[in-house]
C-alpha cells in the first residue's frame, strides 16, 4: 500500500496527500513522486459489457475468462468506472458483490429488453411485446440493477432498420425506471429512433448515429447522455458488404454523429466514451482517441473518458479528503497528444498500485 503520494493533474497543480485505509487526505510527505507524469482521475467505459469478452461470446461463443476476470482488467488498465450496459441474463450482476477494491465502481443494467426479432436471436432471456414491457422493465429496475437497457431498433429483412416499440412505450418505461430510481439507455443506430428516445425522456442514447440537432440541444437540457460507441459502429459498417444499404446507413450515421459531437457538449450532454465490445476490457481510451480525432478534439475527449462520466454518476472530486486514493498517471500531455491515454505509466486503486511501469 502506498502511504503518500505527490502528483501533479491536467491543470498542472500539484497535489501531495497521504493516504489512510485506501482515502486521500492532506499530507506533508512527498512520499511516491508523480510529479514527471500527469494523473487523471480514472477511466470511465460508459457501455461495458462484462459478461462477455468480445461479440463472438456474446453471440454465444464460449467465453475465455469470467466477468471477475474481465472486471479487474478494466481496472488494471485504469478503467475505474463502468457503465455496464447489459446482457443475455442477470448473472453479471453477482458483480456488485465483489470487493470494490477488485472491481471498478459499477452502474450496471440487468437482462437486455428487446421484442422478439428485434436483436440478436438468443442473446436476451428478456424478450418483450410492447405489452408486457412495463411489467418487465419493472422487474428489471427492481435492483440491484440501476439501468434498464432497451433495444431501440433492429433491422428487419426487406425493411431495414426499424424501431421495436413506439414512443409511448417508451415513456412508460422511463416512468416506471424513475419510480424505481433507474435510469433508462436505449440501443437505437437507425433514422427516427433516437429522436423519439429523446422526447420520451430516455436517459442514455447509445450509439445515436441519427440524433439530430434538436435531439442534443434537448437531451442536453436535461442533462442526459451519449455514448457514441465511435468504433463499435466503426466495425460494424466495417463487417457489412461494401456498397450495401445497410453499409451506406451506417457511413451516414457515423459522419453525421461525429459531426454532432461537439455541439453535443455545448447543449450540456454528458458525452461519453464507450467500448461495446469493440476492443477488449480495458482499451476504452481507443474509443476516447477516436473521438477526439472525429472532431470532438483532445480536451473533450479526455473529458469523456475522464471527468464526465464521474458527474454523470453522481461522484465527487477525486482529489478531496476522504476520496478514494485512486488515480491514473501518463506520460506526456493529452491535451497535445490523446494517444498518451493508452498506455499508462502508474495505475492506483484504493492506494494501491495495480501497475507501475516508471
Amino acid at each position: 500500500m502506498v502511504a503518500s503520494v505527490t502528483f501533479r493533474t491536467l491543470d498542472g497543480s500539484e497535489h501531495r496527500r497521504s493516504i489512510t485505509s485506501g482515502r486521500f487526505s492532506r499530507g506533508d510527505d512527498v512520499g511516491l513522486d508523480l510529479r514527471s507524469l500527469v494523473a487523471l482521475p480514472g477511466f470511465t467505459d460508459a457501455h461495458g459489457h462484462l459478461a462477455n469478452d468480445s461479440l463472438d461470446d456474446y453471440l454465444g461463443a464460449a467465453p475465455a475468462s469470467s466477468p471477475v476476470d474481465r472486471a479487474f482488467a478494466q481496472l488494471r488498465s485504469g478503467v475505474f468506472l463502468v457503465f455496464d450496459k447489459g446482457a443475455a441474463s442477470r448473472g453479471h450482476l453477482a458483480l456488485l458483490e465483489e470487493d470494490p477494491t477488485r472491481r471498478p465502481d459499477l452502474e450496471m443494467a440487468g437482462s437486455i429488453i428487446h421484442p422478439p426479432g428485434g436483436y440478436y436471436p438468443g442473446v436476451s432471456d428478456r424478450e418483450s411485446e410492447a405489452a408486457d414491457l412495463v411489467r418487465v422493465a419493472s422487474e428489471e429496475a427492481a435492483g440491484p440493477a440501476r439501468w434498464v437497457k432497451l433495444i431501440g431498433d433492429w433491422p428487419r429483412p426487406g425493411l431495414g432498420a426499424i424501431p421495436n416499440y413506439e414512443e409511448e412505450d417508451l415513456a412508460a418505461v422511463v416512468a416506471t425506471a424513475h419510480e424505481a430510481d433507474c435510469r433508462v439507455a436505449i440501443h437505437t443506430a437507425a433514422p427516427g429512433t433516437p429522436s423519439m428516445a429523446v422526447r420520451a425522456g430516455v436517459d442514455s442514447i447509445e450509439h445515436g448515429l441519427f440524433l439530430t440537432a434538436d435531439d442534443v440541444e434537448a437531451l442536453g437540457a436535461r442533462g442526459g447522455a451519449w455514448v457514441p460507441t465511435l468504433l463499435a459502429m466503426g466495425s460494424i459498417r466495417d463487417s457489412l458488404r461494401a456498397g450495401s444499404s445497410g453499409q451506406i446507413l451506417f457511413d451516414d450515421g457515423i459522419r453525421n454523429a461525429a459531426s454532432l459531437l461537439r455541439d453535443a457538449v455545448d447543449a450540456g450532454v454528458h458525452v461519453l466514451a464507450g467500448t461495446d465490445l469493440a476492443v477488449p476490457h480495458g482499451r476504452v481510451a481507443e474509443e476516447a482517441v477516436a473521438m477526439a480525432e472525429a472532431g470532438l478534439g483532445p480536451a473533450l475527449a479526455v473529458e469523456a473518458l475522464t471527468t464526465t462520466g464521474r458527474t454523470y454518476a453522481g461522484l465527487g472530486d477525486p482529489w478531496e479528503d476522504g476520496a478514494p486514493a485512486d488515480l491514473v498517471a501518463v506520460a506526456g500531455d493529452p491535451l497535445g497528444d490523446p494517444a498518451t491515454l493508452l498506455d499508462p505509466v502508474v495505475v492506483m486503486r484504493h492506494g494501491r498500485l495495480l501497475v507501475d511501469h516508471r
